[in-house]
């Protein structure tokens, strides 16, 4: 499966510790955003599905309030998109529907199940896995991570818990600024046996 020559593929997390999950690792696509290019969609799709897939199978992954805020906004997205095309059909009952509104409702529903399956895998990966060791950095990361002013609160707020979450974890994105954060945090408060899950190139990078 490919978009344009890009691999699409979820099977390169390694097989232990945690991974907490940015939105971009799981939707990243090279070129230019178009919300009219149904085929960068459906490619998207497909690989939101693979991770869907991939997390079930390897299960230990999970993610952050903010960042399931963004997930739950994309079933809201193609909730939304559903309900129009169906509206849509229904005006045009009687006249033929054409093969574009055909193609755009089985993308809309395939999105708005996509995402929703992400949220439920990573909702409940929030409860199951969270660590409840607490390590005693908290005011020196806070410190730390305002520092990186180029990462949204949902960045911060992901890259604190995967710092907080010690030794023998990683984060899974195609967000640069966040992947560099990320690193440099391990090497600031000295953690161990730690990983960067590129959703760009499919690489995994060890650190510490």
């Amino acid at each position: 499966m490919d978009y344009r020559g890009y691999k699409i593929r979820a099977d390169f997390l390694p097989n232990s510790g945690l991974v907490y999950v940015d939105t971009s690792g799981i939707i990243w696509l090279p070129g230019r955003e178009n919300s009219r290019d149904m085929g960068r969609i459906a490619a998207k799709l497909n690989k939101l599905s693979e991770f869907n897939y991939e997390f079930r199978k390897r299960k230990f992954v999970l993610t952050t309030r903010l960042v399931l805020g963004e997930i739950r906004k994309g079933i809201t997205y193609y909730t939304s998109w559903e309900f129009n095309k169906i509206n849509a059909k229904r005006r045009r009952n009687g006249s033929g529907i054409s093969n574009n509104l055909s193609r755009e409702l089985h993308i809309s529903r395939k999105g708005k199940r996509g995402y929703n399956k992400m949220y439920e895998i990573l909702r409940r990966g929030q409860i199951k896995y969270k660590p409840k060791r607490k390590n005693n950095f908290r005011k020196e990361l806070a410190d730390f991570l305002e520092g990186w002013t180029a990462l949204s609160p949902a960045d911060k707020e992901l890259v604190r818990a995967t710092t907080i979450s010690g030794n023998g974890n990683g984060i899974l994105s195609a967000d640069s600024k966040m992947m560099d954060a990320y690193n440099t945090a391990t090497k600031e408060f000295r953690l161990k046996n730690c990983f960067i899950c590129n959703g760009m190139n499919y690489k995994v990078i060890s650190i510490g």
